[in-house]
């Protein structure tokens, strides 16, 4: 995925061409790992606001009452399912498609596993990845 991660980046960093401040986190590091994500997954590129909405839903609103942070999850749900629905029907080379098609035991996944997959995969890379990013710019513009 080297050319599609350089291209994203490239593009990411071409759109702050001439701010004299830039907060490298909040306007760099968090739109590089939601693209790479959607990518590997097989997603629409413009659904890259989403995720970051979905990791905020699930990490920082992680105090809310079961009740209240429930229904919160339904939008969430109802794109992955779709998502699903749509590989199901037009099979791509992406590990949507992959866990799609795995077999344990002669049996195919679940399609609530495989959405638990999704989302795993989803959050976990979106939000250590754009944290890591963010820490080793941090890092390198202390010690250019």
């Amino acid at each position: 995925m080297e050319p599609q991660v350089r291209a994203l980046c490239t593009k990411h960093l071409d759109s702050l061409e001439g701010r004299a401040e830039i907060d490298a986190g909040a306007d760099y590091a968090q739109f590089i790992s939601p693209g790479v994500i959607a990518t590997m997954l097989g997603f629409p590129e413009e659904d890259e606001d989403r995720f970051r909405d979905f990791v905020h839903l699930v990490l920082d609103l992680v105090d809310l009452s079961p009740e209240v942070r429930g229904p919160m999850f339904m939008p969430m749900a109802e794109y992955f399912d779709a998502q699903i629905e749509d590989h199901l029907a037009n099979p791509r080379d992406d590990f949507t498609s992959y866990l799609l098609n795995v077999e344990i035991g002669g049996e195919k996944l679940a399609p609530e596993h495989v959405r638990g997959t999704m989302v795993l995969t989803l959050v976990a890379g979106i939000d250590t990845t754009w944290s890591a990013i963010g820490s080793a710019i941090w890092h390198l513009a202390q010690k250019p």
